[in-house]
């Protein structure tokens, strides 16, 4: 599998323990997490933890890059997980929480659940209670030493000006229903 990230912007009403509440889940066909991004109850008593989750086929033997005490509501708040082929990452409002090493991941096609997961029997689960926004996979870690900043530095990439800008976004305007958000 090549490297990749998962980007998001969530904002939690309740964070109640002790339920799971998941924001992004990718499952494999064995019914299990490829990777996920969830609050767990992850320390014995404890308030619910951001936990980023890089899994093998079954993910007992994954790995869990746990940023804990983030438990934070009412407030937008970035979270981003990355996986470079050798390391997950966690990273809240552009600052790294923790980091794992892990080698291997298993991707085989399965759905890309957001707001809950879903159980091998088809049932959903796991609801989170709050809101999300602008989630985003990218097939590249989000890094200083990452492919996409290697073309920045070469200059071969160019933000947009600010007309190129507002003329692509009047472009997709027009073809954005009205009772679609951009």
């Amino acid at each position: 599998a090549q490297p990749f990230s998962v980007a998001l912007w969530y904002r939690a009403l309740d964070l109640t323990p002790p339920a799971q509440q998941v924001l992004m889940a990718q499952a494999t066909t064995a019914g299990s997490v490829a990777y996920q991004l969830s609050f767990e109850p992850w320390q014995a008593g404890g308030a619910l933890d951001l936990v980023w989750k890089v899994c093998e086929s079954d993910c007992q033997s994954g790995m869990f890059a746990v940023a804990a005490d983030l438990a934070t509501t009412d407030q937008w708040i970035l979270a981003v997980g990355t996986w470079d082929g050798t390391t997950t990452r966690i990273y809240i409002d552009a600052q790294e929480i923790a980091s794992q090493d892990k080698a291997m991941i298993v991707f085989d096609g399965s759905p890309l659940m957001i707001g809950a997961d879903w159980e091998s029997g088809g049932s959903i689960e796991d609801s989170f209670n709050g809101a999300i926004d602008e989630l985003k996979i990218y097939s590249t870690q989000l890094l200083p030493n990452a492919e996409l900043y290697e073309v920045y530095q070469r200059g071969e990439y160019r933000p947009y000006d600010e007309a190129e800008l507002l003329e692509l976004i009047m472009d997709c305007k027009e073809m954005v229903p009205e009772y679609c958000r951009i």
